[in-house]
């Protein structure tokens, strides 16, 4: 409840000052899957010149698959577990600050991944990364923060297996025994390691990391070359 309540004092403290500044500020609560998306798409028909998504990566996501193709900015107020976009965007993680910095911010147009029927900002994973997701419990990641995945990821990294794919980049066809592979639209995974390392968010490409292997303890020097940042140049 302390947390929430500091959340709730975050935003209404981002709201006083962008009120203070001249901006008008309409606050509008998520209180499921799917709302913020659709808040995001009616404030875009109204004619809103920017939407902050306050909470963490997952709200963000929400708020771009509302504002996908209009005209109505993106912005960001991290009070998230991680907040992948905020530091890959340098904003600070501070509330405070970050509702003061978003007061000098320009708006500039950026490249969109889509996968399915969704859209992502950062990243898009398959295997590995997507099931320790998909592990992590929301009550997990309230009480835990960050090392909510790192838990899961230990206890999934004895059973998981990689499996064997056929990838087609650039036209090229790739076939081959896989542990996971990231689609980057940006470069931090997990706000920790450069993954992606070469991949703008306006350069209008999808950069593509392999992990290639049948299980996580046969692939350990691919494994160590991620967070030594060796892998742009392991074939």
């Amino acid at each position: 409840a302390s947390q929430a309540g500091s959340r709730e004092a975050d935003i209404h403290t981002a709201g006083e000052i962008w009120r203070a500044h001249g901006w008008q500020v309409e606050m509008q609560p998520t209180r499921g899957p799917g709302d913020g998306a659709r808040i995001a798409r009616q404030a875009a028909a109204d004619g809103f010149d920017v939407v902050i998504a306050a909470g963490g990566d997952g709200t963000v996501n929400e708020v771009v698959n509302g504002l996908a193709g209009t005209q109505t900015a993106l912005g960001a107020l991290p009070i998230g577990t991680v907040n992948v976009w905020v530091r890959e965007l340098g904003i600070p993680l501070q509330p405070r600050a970050a509702a003061e910095a978003l007061l000098a911010c320009r708006p500039r147009a950026i490249d969109l991944g889509r996968a399915g029927d969704r859209y992502f900002l950062l990243m898009s994973g398959i295997g590995f990364d997507a099931a320790v997701t998909a592990e992590v419990r929301s009550s997990e990641k309230r009480r835990l923060g960050i090392f909510a995945y790192l838990l899961r990821a230990v206890n999934l990294a004895t059973r998981f297996r990689g499996t064997v794919a056929r990838i087609v980049i650039d036209g090229k066809p790739i076939r081959t025994r896989v542990l996971m592979v990231v689609l980057g639209n940006s470069q931090l995974y997990g706000g920790l390691v450069k993954v992606t390392s070469r991949a703008s968010i306006d350069d209008g490409l999808l950069d593509v990391c392999i992990i290639k292997g049948r299980t996580l303890w046969s692939a350990p020097f691919r494994l160590l070359s991620l967070i030594t940042q060796r892998y742009n140049i392991d074939p």
